[in-house]
């Protein structure tokens, strides 16, 4: 029986008019009108995640990260933070925490829903250029 892939992996598309950010600039790098898209790939154990922004308002924006499936210390690629560390909360929830030089920054509470179609990202804390507080929802749709 082949095994079936992570609930988190496939390409994701940010539902700019479902989700709410606030401010809506500085979550993650993206705003709501922005386009982004979220590809995850499953390596080995790990979860691979690229995101790639278009129309950003500081220019394009992209990040590449690997965290281990079952949780734990990833590693940066590329991004705005320099460590991430992870942890699987259930089957399809996750919560990724992203630092800069050992500080948190920002939380994200991931969660696919039952019928594997939408993913939506909860986020807390700070953006890491302004030191503004940013929360919301992003709503992504697989594609």
């Amino acid at each position: 029986m082949p095994q079936q892939a992570h609930p988190f992996v496939g390409t994701w598309k940010l539902h700019p008019h479902k989700s709410k950010l606030e401010p809506s600039e500085l979550v993650m790098g993206a705003a709501a009108h922005e386009e982004q898209t979220m590809v995850i790939a499953e390596r080995g154990g790990e979860l691979e995640v690229r995101i790639a922004v278009r129309g950003h308002h500081r220019g394009p924006a992209s990040a590449h990260y690997v965290i281990p499936a079952a949780g734990g210390e990833g590693r940066v690629i590329e991004s705005q933070f320099t460590s991430v560390s992870g942890e699987q909360i259930s089957d399809r929830v996750r919560e990724s925490t992203f630092y800069s030089d050992g500080n948190p920054i920002v939380t994200i509470r991931s969660e696919v829903s039952a019928d594997g179609k939408t993913l939506t990202a909860t986020v807390q804390g700070n953006d890491p250029e302004s030191g503004q507080s940013v929360s919301g929802s992003a709503i992504y749709e697989k594609q």
